[in-house]
Order: structure tokens, then sequence, then C-alpha cells
């Protein structure tokens, strides 16, 4: 479905090239460059020699004009005609030469070219053997309307100068112009006719009985007539009405011209010259602009450096220097760059603090210009910004996550070491611990996860085998919860690599009930100190919750 849509919107380009031959003499000649200019000299020289065949050439017939006429007739007539067969020779179907608007209309000139010049006289010499051998052109012949039919079938001719504007752009510009500003014409100029209406009716009913209405009013079309020639169109009213006395077809087809050149096209000349003038003004009043900023720039950079250049560079400490001097903020500010702005493009304009030439500083200020439009290279430089941006992120971020569980591998080594130091001088040896039991970082979220494990404690041998067992009040008053502190928090190392020494077994010595210690650090001569114990006990206790 998608690719039909995109078929219907992107229409393939039509080339009359893409349906001739691969091979042969003909399509050669009509795809050759060269071909094409010899025509549109050709072409040209045709429309100024009608001008002078119009002018010089009074014969009636063809069979009495000058030698040089039927010259220039006949050479035309075979250029065209073996240019046309060039081009249908070209065709790999013949078919498609019927369905190419450009070969169909060149095929009729071609054809009323022939008629003119070859079967007209033809057709004059039976026309001339059958009336008795009288004169072409005799009034018995009846030849005089037909010659002046022929002779305006030359005018056809002048269609041709179709093919020489299509080889020159600026005129295809503006009649596409004039076909697209038509429509408006055309409804101007129906509300031009519905005011002079109105006024026509009103100044007839109102100059009724007088000289006036006499004159210019004696009917509505008379009174539209004399609105529109002596009120709209003054300068053109005494040849306007010379027309129209010589015949009323004379008339409109003047009025139709005064329409196209007269109100169009000299009015799409004037806008045409004013749009220039404005562009040309505008580019003007930019570069003057642009050298006097660049003019203050480079004085500031005088009174600050003491010379300056289109290579002198700048750094970003003088830059920021320079957003501190009012002289260069105003000249900035005259170039249309907000010199706030500047203060948070910094890093941009001076990336990982390098230095810049003056010029290249110029090109930026120009580019940060309030008025610029955005254009699709910008859109394109702002998204290879972001993903930069982006994978810088993403890396420093995965080296600051590796950082963080190198660190905590290690603490986790040290809480290792510190449980089973002090497993032994309680008596009770740990089990080896997992690699699960490392904490671990999860993929989804790039954030560290403890790993959750229950680490189950293997006692130690029963280091009173008589079942004899420690009372749980010792001799000075003291309970087992009275001599236990609390944990102390483990503290974040600094270093990454971390190690403790293996500590040598303990020696347990046996007691009696009746041979409680009397203070809480003789239960077990020669252990930990509290704090050591006291952080492995909490570590044991929370494993196993």
């Amino acid at each position: 479905m998608k690719d039909q849509v995109r078929k219907a919107i992107h229409k393939p380009v039509y080339r009359v090239a893409d349906y001739y031959y691969d091979e042969g003499i003909c399509q050669a000649i009509a795809r050759s460059p060269k071909f094409d200019f010899i025509t549109l000299v050709v072409i040209a020289v045709n429309t100024l020699w009608i001008a002078v065949d119009m002018d010089n050439n009074k014969a009636e017939s063809p069979l009495v004009a000058g030698w040089e006429f039927l010259v220039m007739d006949n050479a035309f007539c075979f250029f065209f005609s073996g240019e046309l067969i060039i081009r249908f020779g070209a065709f790999c179907h013949k078919r498609h030469a019927v369905k190419d608007i450009s070969f169909v209309f060149d095929s009729f000139l071609v054809g009323m070219m022939v008629l003119e010049t070859w079967i007209q006289p033809g057709v004059l010499l039976i026309l001339r053997a059958a009336s008795g051998g009288s004169k072409a052109g005799s009034p018995n012949l009846g030849a005089g309307s037909i010659l002046r039919i022929f002779r305006l079938m030359r005018l056809t001719r002048v269609a041709r100068l179709g093919r020489l504007m299509r080889a020159l752009p600026e005129l295809m510009v503006l009649i596409k112009g004039l076909v697209t500003a038509s429509r408006s014409v055309f409804f101007t100029m129906a509300l031009l006719t519905m005011v002079v209406y109105i006024f026509a009716i009103a100044l007839c009913q109102l100059s009724a009985g007088t000289q006036l209405g006499e004159t210019y009013f004696t009917s509505i079309p008379h009174g539209m007539m004399s609105l529109l020639l002596y009120g709209a169109l003054p300068d053109v009213s005494f040849i306007v009405y010379q027309f129209l006395n010589e015949g009323a077809i004379y008339g409109i087809i003047f009025l139709i011209y005064i329409l196209l050149a007269y109100l169009t096209v000299m009015n799409m000349l004037t806008g045409v010259i004013v749009e220039v003038v404005g562009v040309v003004a505008s580019m003007e009043n930019e570069e003057m602009s642009v050298k006097f900023v660049r003019s203050r720039l480079l004085t500031v950079l005088r009174a600050v450096k003491g010379e300056a250049s289109e290579e002198t560079l700048i750094t970003r400490e003088e830059f920021e220097t320079y957003l501190t001097r009012t002289d260069f903020v105003r000249a900035v500010q005259d170039v249309g760059v907000d010199a706030l702005g500047l203060i948070d493009l910094a890093d941009i304009i001076f990336p990982e603090n390098y230095s810049i030439k003056f010029g290249e500083f110029m090109e930026v200020m120009l580019q940060l210009r309030g008025s610029n439009q955005a254009t699709v290279k910008d859109i394109v430089d702002l998204r290879k910004y972001v993903i930069q941006e982006l994978n810088d992120s993403y890396s420093d971020t995965n080296r600051v996550l590796e950082q963080l569980l190198s660190k905590v591998n290690s603490l986790s080594r040290l809480s290792d070491l510190l449980i089973l130091g002090a497993s032994r001088v309680d008596g009770h040896r740990p089990s080896p611990l997992s690699p699960a039991a490392a904490p671990t970082v999860d993929p989804s979220t790039s954030s560290l996860r403890p790993a959750v494990s229950k680490r189950a404690v293997v006692p130690a041998e029963d280091p009173n085998p008589e079942g004899l067992q420690s009372p749980k009040v010792s001799a000075g008053g003291a309970t087992e919860a009275e001599r236990v502190r609390p944990p102390a928090r483990l503290q974040p190392l600094g270093s990454a690599d971390i190690s403790m020494p293996a500590l040598p077994p303990p020696r347990i010595q046996a007691a009696s009930r009746s041979e409680a210690p009397s203070t809480p650090g003789a239960r077990f001569p020669g252990r930990l100190p509290t704090s050591l114990t006291d952080v492995a006990s909490t570590q044991r206790i929370v494993d196993v919750e």
C-alpha cells in the first residue's frame, strides 16, 4: 500500500530520450546536444525570416515570388521535415511518438509548412491549368482569398518559438507566472467590469437629456466603454476607437492585447524589478553591516592585544574578557547575535578550549544570528551533535559503573576476609562463598544490585567435648547481651586493592561452669578486637536473615 502511495506521489520524470533506440543513427542524432542547438538556431532564424518575408514579398502567389524567398522557404521546409523524420525514426515503438505532445505539435507545424511551401504551388498550378492558362491569382481563379488563408497559415511558424523558450529557463518562469496569475487576473477583470457596469447605469440615468449623456452615455455599453477608455485607460482611448470604427473584431483583439501587454506583462515587469531591487538592496545592506561589525571587532582586538588581523587567534579566556566590554557587546548585537546567548555557547565556539582565528570567529558569529533560517544542514549537524554527546555520556557512565563495581568487589572480598577471621576466632568455619554472592550490575537499569544469599555457618569442632557450657551470666554479673557491643559501621575504602593477611588459628581454652570469665574480653584469650568481632557477628546475622 505504501509503495503504491509513493508511486502516486513521486511520478517519474518524462524524458522522451528514454523511448529511443539504444543503437542506431537516428537515435544518436536525436540525442545529440549539437543537433538540438542547431535546431534552436534555425527556429530563431525562421522566426525572423517571417517578418522579412511579410514586409518584402508582395507576390500574391508563390509561383511569381522572388527566387530568394523560394529558396529560404524550401530550405526551412526541408530542414524541419528532416528533423521530424529523424525524431520519428529514433522512437523504439512508434506509438510513443503519438503520445509525445511536443512531437505531435511539431508535426502539425511541419504539416502546415509543407502545405504552404510544396502543396500550395501544386494546387495553384492545377487551378491555373483548369482555368485555361490564366495567371495565378486572377479573380477568375478566386485564389485571392485562398492565398490570404495560406499566408495566415505562415504565422503558425511563430508557435515554434515555444521550443526556443524551453531552452531559456528564465522565459519559462515568466510564462508559468503568467499562467498561474491568469485566474487572479480574470477575477480582477470581472470585478472591474462589475464596477464599470454599476457606474455606467448610474451615469446613464443621471445624464439623460444632457449634452454629457448624448456624448458619452447614450447607452449602457457606450457608457461602459467611455468609463473604461477615458477613465481607466485614457492613454489608449483614441486608438481603440479607431480600431472599433474599422470593425468590432479589430477593437476586441486590440483590447485583449492591452489586457495582456499593458496591464499584465508591464505590471509583472514592475513587480519583478521591485523584487530584484529589494533583494539586491538587502544583500548590499547585509554586506555593509557585516563589514562594519568586522571593523568594530577588529578595533576591539587591537585595543586589547595591540594588533589584529584575519589570522589573529582568539582563546576562550580572551573571548570571555571581550564579553565584558561594552563596545564588543554592541558590535555583536548590531550583527543580530544575542550577546547573553554567547556565554552558553562558549563550549561550542571553543571546543576543548581550542583557539580559533578571527575569520573563523566571524563566520561563527554570522551563523549564530537570530535572523538566520534553519536549514536541513543545521538539523543534520544538530543530530550529529546530540548523538556524539549521548555516546560520550554513555561511555562516561560505563566507566564510572566499572569503577564502582571494582570497588564493591574489593569491599566484598574484604568482608569475606573479615568474616573468615571472625569465624576462626569464634570457633566457627564459614562455608566457601559462591561467586553469586558478589554484587552484580543490572543491565536494564545500569545500577548496582547486591546479591541476596544465605550463608550457612558450619560450626567448628566442639571445644568442650564433655558438654560443658559457659554460663550466660559471668562472674561479674555481666550477661552475654551486655558483653556484645553494637556493630560498628564499615566505612567505604578509598583503595580498590585491599588485602588482609590470614590470621593464625586461635587457641581456645575450655571453661567449666565454675570458671566463667569475669570480663568480656577474657573468654577467648588472643581474640580479635571487639569492633572486628562485632562486624563479623552482624554480618552473620544479616546473612541468615
